[in-house]
């Protein structure tokens, strides 16, 4: 009986525990990064949570989710293999138009 008991408790705890342990973490220091990003080559959207879209223009799209370190950002899709890694050159920043932009890849991408 006891062990009957000591599995209600503990049956719950794991899954419990593997539902919130899948759960990808976004650093609170990334959101100046969410949004809608555009390039000549690429356009890149960031959202809360760190799910993501990729789309290289002419070439392929994926949706996927993005890890970003201190100096890389790197895409990865959900459906695919492809993992596509992006150099941070220069942090958001605004320029002196107004414009918010960064530098990834020594490519200007441009918040919409």
């Amino acid at each position: 009986m006891k062990t009957k008991r000591k599995l209600l408790f503990i049956v719950p705890v794991i899954l419990l525990l593997a539902i919130t342990s899948c759960q990808r973490d976004f650093d609170e220091l990334n959101w100046e990064y969410i949004g809608f990003w555009d390039s000549e080559k690429y356009v890149l959207e960031i959202w809360l949570g760190g799910d993501a879209y990729l789309l290289k223009r002419g070439r392929y799209e994926y949706n996927g989710w993005v890890d970003i370190n201190r100096n890389r950002i790197v895409f990865n899709a959900s459906s695919d293999s492809f993992t596509k890694r992006f150099t941070i050159n220069q942090r958001p920043s605004v320029d002196e138009f107004g414009v918010v932009y960064m530098e990834l890849d020594r490519k200007r991408f441009t918040l919409h």
